[in-house]
């Protein structure tokens, strides 16, 4: 699992019309491993 948090910009280039808002990210992954018989298949 990842966070990643990421502030409101508070500085403008000169070619920007308006401020990014705030947000957080969540990635998250799941894997599983299953047997058939004798092969493990991922």
């Amino acid at each position: 699992m990842a966070l990643m948090r990421a502030q409101q910009q508070s500085r403008l280039a000169t070619f920007e019309h308006s401020a990014a808002p705030a947000y957080t990210k969540v990635n998250v992954s799941l894997a599983y491993t299953q047997k058939f018989g004798k092969t493990q298949v991922i």
